[in-house]
């Protein structure tokens, strides 16, 4: 399911910091100011949601991980929006009127309500340690719930 939480919040420190290593070869400092200038509109300390009215898609850089985004994508699902995609650092919804608010009303579901929504395949589930031993939506929950405790 991706990046974890820690390393996508890592990555986005990363992004947002100014500072250079002077342990970083040429390489590396070339990489990384690529990135950052790729990554330029990122706020340090807030998500960022993008509108892109021209091909009606909405952008919400959470850099949360690929487990919490695809909680926060069922979740925006769930609120009415079908096509909805989940990655590494954010969630895209296309066909969506109002990406702001859809983003403000994900937002505002109690956990419960992002744990109901969290959808998760057979063959992940299949993948996981123990998984022939416990019912599949409490290997959901526990997936869910050992990334969430890793949220500051």
């Amino acid at each position: 399911m991706g990046l974890s939480y820690r390393l996508s919040r890592a990555a986005h420190g990363v992004l947002t910091d100014p500072q250079i290593s002077p342990r970083w070869s040429a390489r590396a400092r070339q990489a990384i100011n690529s990135l950052r200038a790729e990554y330029a509109f990122l706020d340090a300390g807030h998500d960022v949601v993008i509108r892109n009215r021209q091909i009606n898609a909405t952008r919400w850089f959470t850099f949360a991980g690929g487990v919490i985004n695809t909680a926060l994508a069922d979740a925006v699902r769930s609120c009415g929006v079908h096509e909805v995609s989940a990655g590494d650092f954010r969630v895209k919804m296309t066909d969506a009127t109002g990406g702001r608010e859809l983003v403000e009303r994900a937002r505002a579901i109690p956990t419960d309500g992002i744990i109901r929504s969290f959808i998760v395949s057979d063959e992940f589930i299949g993948k996981l340690k123990f998984s022939g031993c416990l019912p599949n939506r409490l290997m959901v929950l526990m997936t869910l719930m050992a990334q969430a405790r890793r949220v500051p």
